[in-house]
């Protein structure tokens, strides 16, 4: 019986770890996903002309 009720409370321990691991797996992918935003709009922002930088313009017809 005592090995019964050690091997229960092995399977919550690690059936708790388990949801641990995937919490912060989910909290990984979500700080990756706010850095390839914050990626892509850093790009968008040095594609864009500002200030100070010339403008290309087409002039073909």
């Amino acid at each position: 019986m005592a090995l019964a009720s050690s091997l229960s409370s092995a399977q919550v321990a690690l059936t708790r770890q388990a949801a641990e691991i995937g919490m912060v797996a989910q909290q990984a992918q979500a700080q990756q996903q706010m850095v390839q935003m914050l990626t892509d709009s850093t790009q968008q922002m040095q594609a864009a002309p500002g200030p100070g930088k010339a403008t290309q313009v087409d002039l073909t017809v």
